[in-house]
C-alpha cells in the first residue's frame, strides 16, 4: 500500500466523519464536531486533509487540524488543539508515519504540532512527562462490576449510601450545570476555564448520543460532573470535576462507575480517561479503574524540517510565576474567572 499512487486535498466534514465513523477504533476527537466548534467559540481556522489512492478515490488517511493563532507569535497547526490525541488516521495503522510528510507539505510554512500516542503499554511509565490512561472494558456492567477488587466495589457501593444519585444526559441544561461545577473546581485549580459556548457547541456539532453529561447529585444539588465522546468502540472523557466540600461522600467514585457501566452496556471496549502525570493523584485514581498507561508523543516540526521536536515536559519542577499565577487566579471572584477564562482559553492549546 506504501507504493499507491496518493493524492492530498482537504476533506468536506462529512468524507472525514465518514472515515472516522466506519474506523471503530478512531477516536472521537478525530470527528469534525470537535473542529467545528474550535473554529466557532475560539475563531481559529479549522480544516482537514484527506489523503486518496490516485485511482480509485479510496480514502486511506485523514488528519484534522486547525491553525491555532495567539497574539504577537506566529501561527501554529495543530492536530488538535485541547485534546490529547489527534494525529494521522489511517485504515492501515502502519503508514501513519509515512504520511505526516504528505501532509505537512500541503499546510504551507507553519509550524506543525501533532499529538501522537503511543499504540502499546508504556513499560515504564515513571520516566515520561505525560500518559494518556486506557482501560479496556467488560462487555456489561455486570461483568464489569465483578471484575474489579472487592475495595472498588465497596467505594461505589460508598457513594450511593451516602445518599448520591447519577444520571446520563444530552440536554443543553445538562451542559449548564456540568460547566458550573468544572468551571468552580478549574478555579479551584488556578487554571481558566473555557468558554461555556465550547461545551454547548460540541454538543450541537457532536453526532448525536456521542456527547454525553454525567451528573452526580445529592438531593437537587449536583455534586460531580463530567463529559463523554463516544465514537464507534472508543470512549473518552476529556473533563470532569467535583465539588471539593462533597469529596467526603464519594462522588467520584459514582461518576466513574456511572460513566463505564454506561459505556460497558453499550458495546464501548476502550476508554480512553485522559492525559496524567505518573505517580501524581489522578494517575493512580484511574489505575484503580484498571488503567494503563500509553505514552504521549507530541511532536513539534518546524517548517522545512523533517525531524520533529517533543513538547511534553514534565511538570514536576512548576515554575514559580507560574505558581503565583495559579494563586491569584484562585482568588479571584468566580465570576469574573468564568469571563476571563473564556477570553483567556482559547490561547492554551492544552
Amino acid at each position: 500500500m506504501t507504493q499507491l499512487q496518493l493524492e492530498v486535498v482537504q476533506a468536506s466534514d462529512s468524507e472525514a466523519d465518514d472515515l472516522v465513523t466506519a474506523t471503530a477504533d478512531a477516536s472521537p476527537y478525530f470527528l469534525s464536531g470537535w473542529r467545528r466548534a474550535v473554529q466557532k467559540v475560539y475563531g481559529h481556522q479549522a480544516g482537514c486533509l484527506l489523503a486518496r489512492e490516485s485511482a480509485s478515490k479510496q480514502i486511506i488517511a485523514l488528519l484534522p487540524y486547525s491553525v491555532f493563532k495567539r497574539p504577537l507569535q506566529r501561527p501554529r497547526v495543530i492536530s488538535q488543539p485541547f485534546a490529547d490525541y489527534s494525529g494521522v488516521l489511517t485504515i492501515n495503522s502502519e503508514l501513519n508515519r509515512s504520511l505526516e510528510a504528505n501532509f505537512r507539505a500541503q499546510l504551507g510554512q507553519n509550524a506543525v504540532e501533532l499529538r501522537h500516542s503511543a499504540q502499546e503499554i508504556s513499560p515504564q511509565p515513571e520516566q515520561l512527562a505525560k500518559v494518556r490512561m486506557i482501560t479496556q472494558l467488560l462487555a456489561g456492567q455486570d461483568a464489569l462490576l465483578a471484575s474489579y477488587k472487592p475495595k472498588l466495589r465497596s467505594q461505589i457501593k460508598k457513594a450511593t449510601k451516602n445518599g448520591l444519585t447519577a444520571e446520563l444526559s444530552t440536554d443543553r441544561s445538562a451542559i449548564q450545570a456540568f460547566y458550573q461545577i468544572y468551571a468552580s473546581n478549574m478555579r479551584r485549580l488556578g487554571s481558566p476555564a473555557h468558554h461555556p459556548d465550547w461545551f454547548q457547541y460540541l454538543l450541537e456539532y457532536y453526532p448525536p448520543g456521542s456527547l454525553q453529561v454525567v451528573l452526580v447529585r445529592l438531593a437537587e444539588q449536583v455534586t460531580g460532573a463530567a463529559i463523554i465522546l463516544i465514537n464507534g468502540n472508543q470512549a473518552v472523557i476529556p473533563w470532569a470535576s467535583t465539588l471539593a466540600e462533597y469529596n467526603h461522600l464519594a462522588p467520584n467514585m459514582l461518576l466513574y462507575w456511572t460513566i463505564q457501566s454506561y459505556l460497558a452496556d453499550r458495546g464501548v471496549t476502550t476508554f480512553d480517561m485522559g492525559r496524567s502525570t505518573p505517580g501524581e493523584g489522578t494517575y493512580r485514581f484511574k489505575q484503580q479503574w484498571g488503567a494503563q498507561p500509553y505514552a504521549l508523543d507530541w511532536q513539534l516540526y518546524q517548517p522545512g524540517s523533517a525531524e520533529g521536536s517533543a513538547l511534553l515536559q514534565s511538570d514536576k519542577a512548576t515554575s514559580g510565576s507560574r505558581k503565583v499565577l495559579e494563586q491569584l487566579w484562585r482568588c479571584l471572584p468566580q465570576s469574573l474567572a468564568n469571563q476571563l477564562g473564556g477570553q483567556l482559553r482559547g490561547y492554551i492549546s492544552l
